[in-house]
């Protein structure tokens, strides 16, 4: 039986200041489209829920369109459906309008389930925060003595709910600890936990055990107490919304604009010639080395000077003759 190919790396090509986002696969292909199930989630209206694929062959990868609404591209030119082309390592492909660098025969950990659910939530919080949106989750209490309370869920690390005056949301429930539950977003997914609190709290009607995450989902309440709070996921909305939703067609799949950070080629240090720019050769005198080289207006001055000087010699010695 062959050994499997060396895993393959997918980047969403990124605007100028923003951070790359990619994900390693293992494994023999590598689904990309806008479903749940694609192994390269890109919630993008432009991408079909089952847009194209990468497939090991031989040692090499394919790209393989499977029907999709707007194209898979490389080099400008669209893949047919069901039409396999071989991929250089670190070339540029296009579905729909987002761009893709795949690298091959990557060493690193292949990544899992999460990691694809948290790249798909990112790239949708990524385009809301583009069009002023708040991406946040949030949580908001709306029954008890701290109804209309509300805070959002950091980015990094999480929100603390209690009675304490360092808590992210602080409640004044009585039953309600000092550091009684938090709320974080991991891998894509709202979790919460009770943080050991002396009267507890309930999920969806559910005891949460002391310490132990759960995923918290929009429509379920947290009850601390007589405090009932929802959670809000704009993010988990949205990126639900475009994975339900028809294809957006295209007016013209093939007019997109170039990578977001493809650049010019930078211009060659002093003295150096780069063979694939060939209507950049510098002159003469940088290939020998700095020696003196001769262009045609420089061979024109000398051969006049020459001139001049012989006809100054031939004067002279007619005045010396007469």
């Amino acid at each position: 039986m062959p050994a499997l190919p060396m895993a393959v790396r997918v980047t969403i090509v990124a605007s100028p200041g923003e951070p790359e986002l990619s994900l390693v696969l293992d494994g023999e292909r590598v689904a990309l489209g806008r479903a749940e199930g694609a192994d390269v989630r890109l919630p993008d209206p432009s991408v079909s829920p089952r847009h194209a694929s990468l497939r090991a062959h031989g040692g090499a990868w394919l790209l393989v369109d499977h029907g999709s609404t707007n194209g898979t591209w490389i080099g400008g030119v669209r893949l047919g459906p069901e039409a396999a082309r071989a991929i250089a390592s670190g070339e540029l492909v296009r579905l729909g309008r987002v761009w893709l660098r795949v690298e091959t025969n990557v060493h690193a950990p292949a990544s899992t389930r999460e990691d694809t659910r948290d790249l798909a939530m990112r790239l949708v919080a990524r385009a809301m925060t583009s069009l002023g949106e708040d991406a946040r989750a949030r949580v908001r209490c709306v029954a008890g003595p701290d109804a209309g309370k509300e805070a959002p869920v950091p980015d990094a690390g999480a929100l603390v709910l209690g009675r304490g005056a360092d808590a992210g949301l602080v409640l004044t429930e009585p039953l309600a600890s000092r550091r009684h539950a938090e709320i974080a977003v991991t891998g894509g997914r709202p979790r919460v936990r009770d943080l050991g609190a002396k009267h507890g709290s309930s999920l969806d009607g559910a005891p949460l055990a002391p310490c132990e995450w759960t995923a918290w989902r929009p429509g379920q309440a947290l009850v601390i107490g007589d405090d009932e709070l929802e959670l809000l996921a704009p993010v988990v909305g949205a990126l639900a919304e475009l994975s339900g939703g028809s294809d957006e067609v295209m007016k013209d799949p093939g007019a997109v604009a170039p990578p977001p950070t493809a650049t010019p080629a930078p211009e060659p240090a002093p003295g150096e010639w780069r063979e694939s720019r060939l209507t950049e050769r510098p002159p003469e005198r940088a290939r020998r080395g700095g020696g003196t080289a001769w262009d045609p207006g420089d061979a024109m001055l000398v051969v006049f000077a020459l001139l001049v000087v012989a006809a100054s010699v031939a004067g002279l010695l007619w005045v010396l003759r007469a």
